[in-house]
């Protein structure tokens, strides 16, 4: 051994002497610091950051490195926050001529390479010796001191969360990220949740599927605490596209959405046995659609729910054709019973105006034409029996019964030209 070797085996020796030292001086203050096996291979360096334009500190152990701003150091019990320390498997260098760049989970200093000569090689070495102790059979990449990929917790400021797993320079890349109360398990890029992975939140609603830039966008499944299951097309972290739901309650609906709700084609069945297809809006039964209601189908044009514009309804008590509004008959329709036809005008649900109505054979075969209120014969309107010994009655009519002028015309030619009060003359 020469005399250089033992003056450098001698001038370690010191070193390492001091450091120990001085390392028990600051754990006094940074409780934190403590741990087995941790030792500390250089006292803290100030160095200027290109990027911040501002001084930090660097204080190297054999497990982690200690970083802060210079402006931070009050005392040395700053040392021992965890805010402020990268774990040695999860720090990077990048250089070239002029500049090193260090980097950690939580963010990176850029340094005039000059500045940190002599003190970078015992982070390299550092950081060479740390790796080799870890397992790291397991993986698929290399993971050394030159590598993009290395694997590691870290715990960010409490308002962030923890995140275990792959990293690349410093960016979750693959891994489980917990944060507020939620769990993501899956893909990242540029520290976003991007590709595909499980998100269950604190409200309890999870999520598996497709990210891009922190959001479901892609096709997957969603499913909130209430028991309600979606399964489709995302972007930008809302339902939109083809997608299905299955609600707790048991309605189903598959269809296309706009903004998480139903718009455009789609068909809803409902756990009572309904079921509507068609257009929707916001969420609504929208232009033209078909609603099956137990044994009636209404078929024809909705607004926002309501049944409004042309429409046929076929149920056991008939068929309407015609005029809605707000879920009414409203305009001109025509409406066909077992007992007959009627063809005219109507006002919320009831024939009312100028109308025609014809009784089939099984009741009479008797016709109406004119005026209606409310359902019944008001105002002037003529009837004309099949089966009477009246042939016609043409006159005032109000709700139902001949009231004001008429004329009544017998079957044998016979005629009253008079007034009519309650039915009679």
């Amino acid at each position: 051994i020469g005399m250089q070797e033992v003056a450098d085996s001698l001038n370690r020796n010191v070193s390492q002497g001091r450091f120990k030292a001085y390392f028990r001086e600051i754990i006094k203050q940074a409780d934190g610091l403590k741990q087995s096996g941790r030792v500390l291979l250089h006292q803290e360096i100030i160095v200027r950051c290109e990027a911040s334009k501002k001084n930090i500190i660097l204080l190297l152990f054999n497990d982690l490195l200690v970083h802060l701003p210079e402006t931070k150091l009050k005392n040395k019990a700053i040392y021992g926050d965890e805010r402020y320390q990268w774990p040695m498997n999860l720090i990077w260098i990048k250089e070239n001529r002029e500049f090193t760049k260090i980097i950690g989970p939580s963010g990176k200093y850029k340094i005039r390479t000059t500045d940190i000569q002599a003190w970078k090689p015992q982070l390299e070495t550092a950081i060479k010796e740390y790796l080799s102790k870890q397992d790291y059979s397991d993986k698929d990449e290399e993971v050394s001191l030159y590598s993009a990929y290395r694997y590691g917790s870290y715990e960010f400021e409490p308002t962030v969360g923890n995140f275990s797993g792959r990293w690349n320079y410093g960016k979750m890349e693959l891994g489980k990220y917990s944060y507020s109360g939620n769990i993501y398990d899956g893909h990242f890029i540029d520290g976003l949740k991007d590709g595909y992975g499980t998100l269950i939140t604190r409200f309890g609603n999870t999520y598996t599927g497709y990210f891009a830039k922190g959001r479901p966008h892609g096709e997957g499944t969603q499913v909130d605490k209430q028991g309600n299951k979606y399964t489709g097309y995302f972007v930008h972290g809302l339902k939109q596209g083809h997608g299905i739901m299955k609600f707790s309650s048991g309605d189903i609906y598959e269809g296309e959405w706009v903004n998480d709700t139903p718009q455009g084609q789609g068909t809803m069945i409902y756990s009572s046995g309904n079921i509507y297809k068609g257009n929707w809006d916001g969420g609504f039964y929208h232009n033209f659609g078909t609603l099956t209601v137990g044994d009636t189908t209404y078929e024809g044009m909705f607004n926002y729910g309501l049944k409004e514009g042309k429409g046929i309804m076929t149920g056991p008590k008939g068929i309407y054709d015609g005029d809605w509004k707000a879920n009414l008959k409203e305009g001109f329709g025509e409406y066909t019973t077992e007992r007959g036809v009627y063809s005219g005008e109507w006002v919320a649900d009831l024939q009312e105006g100028k109308g025609t109505v014809t009784f089939s054979d099984s009741y009479f075969g008797t016709s109406y034409t004119g005026q209606f209120k409310r359902g019944q014969f008001h105002g002037q309107g003529k009837i004309v029996y099949a089966t009477s010994n009246v042939q016609s009655y043409e006159g005032e009519w109000i709700f139902g019964r001949k009231n004001g002028k008429g004329l009544l015309v017998f079957c044998n030619t016979d005629t009253f030209d008079g007034f009519f009060k309650d039915g009679q003359f």
